[in-house]
């Protein structure tokens, strides 16, 4: 299988490589003070082999999926959460933060330009892990306050539109409902680059437009537990300052 996710140069999997292995330090320090933690200690990525570059040179490394780095007895339990066929939840990053004493679970996803952005929906069928997503996301939704009726609605929403966004916030949900401390980062990459002409914000206000309709999409109420803890940075890539992000 040939994966198009890191290129040379470029894109949200290389930069946050780039923080990772070259500004590991400041990185870290950067996203602990945004998010308000002590400290943040990055998993490795598992070795896997599996899959190659364009160019059929093998990547040795696979991402974490679904919460395949929790313990063994989280991992059952989400089998029952989540539908193990079909896509999975693949993170950019994860990291385990220390806050006034107690350990968190950072999931991140990371994005380079505004077109990585998946507003689409799921291709799971009624037949198959629809259902079970459709459950999660009903519970997800009535944790951050929402009634049934509006749980049921905007459920079906998260199935057709946003469905990225919001299978991440299902599986912050699943943390915390099994009372293990997380949070949830959307890291959005400023500055960056692309060869193909793709437009890459240059300002950190150039994410708005975007960040607004995925905001508008989620139709959160922005009051619950759930969602203050989630956090969204925007990163300038060549100086690594943050900006001001409200949503989602």
């Amino acid at each position: 299988m040939t994966d198009h996710r890191l290129q040379l140069g470029y894109g949200s999997a290389w930069h946050l490589l780039r923080c990772l292995g070259w500004h590991r330090q400041r990185f870290t320090a950067t996203v602990a003070q945004a998010i308000g933690v002590e400290s943040i200690h990055w998993m490795d990525f598992p070795l896997d082999g599996s899959n190659t570059y364009p160019n059929g040179m093998p990547i040795r490394e696979c991402e974490w999926t679904r919460v395949n780095f929790a313990s063994e007895d989280l991992q059952k339990k989400y089998d029952s959460f989540w539908p193990k066929l079909g896509k999975q939840q693949n993170w950019d990053a994860v990291g385990e933060a220390v806050n006034g004493g107690t350990r968190e679970i950072i999931l991140v996803e990371a994005k380079g330009h505004p077109a990585e952005v998946d507003f689409n929906g799921t291709d799971a069928s009624e037949n198959g892990g629809r259902p079970l997503i459709r459950q999660s996301f009903q519970e997800t939704l009535k944790m951050c306050g929402l009634d049934e009726m509006e749980a049921k609605q905007s459920a079906e929403n998260w199935l057709t539109r946003c469905y990225q966004m919001a299978n991440r916030l299902a599986t912050l949900h699943f943390f915390l409902k099994n009372n293990v401390p997380a949070r949830l980062i959307f890291l959005y990459f400023c500055g960056d680059q692309h060869p193909s002409g793709t437009y890459c914000p240059s300002s950190f206000s150039e994410w708005d437009t975007t960040l607004k309709s995925a905001h508008d999409s989620l139709g959160l109420k922005g009051t619950s537990d759930l969602e203050s803890r989630v956090h969204t940075i925007l990163l300038d890539i060549n100086q690594f300052t943050v900006g001001d992000a409200q949503c989602p």
